[in-house]
């Protein structure tokens, strides 16, 4: 392990978001820091000069003004893209999964129905609630037949338009 310290503190600096900014950019070398009357940031290997000069520049120049809502913002997509992926893996097996167990539903059925949601899927595994429940109003839009045949049913539909309607206007 290779510990890395800072010893001037920026007072300015948000140390969350210095922290999950190394996580994201330096992972899985990064893993984990403290800090006190210094930064000490651990990492499973040394850290390249270049690197090491990379993040104590980016440490001295963060700013509060912008560190403190930036982070705000990444929490809250964070939450958002495990809400999305969250939502759809309950709503898949509460509406699918159950009728594909006991039979109700084919294989067949069940590719189609995923095949059908796949956009709206990607979008809510990644937290993009509103354009999700846009392509499903206006993309995906009305059942048809063929969704009925598949075991998509209106009603269905209805429920998960209305779930996404409720996330999004808690937000």
């Amino acid at each position: 392990m290779y510990k890395l310290e800072i010893l001037e503190i920026n007072e300015e600096a948000d140390f969350k978001f210095f922290s999950h900014w190394l996580k994201t950019n330096h992972k899985p070398n990064y893993i984990g820091g403290a800090m006190g009357g210094k930064i000490v940031l651990n990492f499973m290997n040394q850290p390249s000069t270049e690197m090491q000069n990379d993040i104590v520049s980016f440490y001295e120049t963060l700013n509060s003004d912008d560190i403190l809502e930036d982070y705000e913002i990444i929490k809250e997509f964070e939450q958002m893209k495990a809400d999305g992926q969250n939502y759809f893996f309950e709503a898949k097996a509460k509406y699918f999964g159950v009728r594909y167990k006991d039979g109700t539903l084919s294989d067949s059925n069940i590719n189609y129905c995923y095949n059908r949601f796949e956009k709206v899927e990607s979008r809510l595994n990644n937290g993009d609630w509103k354009p999700a429940l846009y392509y499903l109003e206006h993309e995906i839009g009305t059942v048809t037949q063929l969704d009925m045949d598949n075991g998509y049913s209106q009603e269905i539909h209805d429920y998960i338009v209305q779930d996404m309607y409720n996330y999004i206007n808690n937000l």
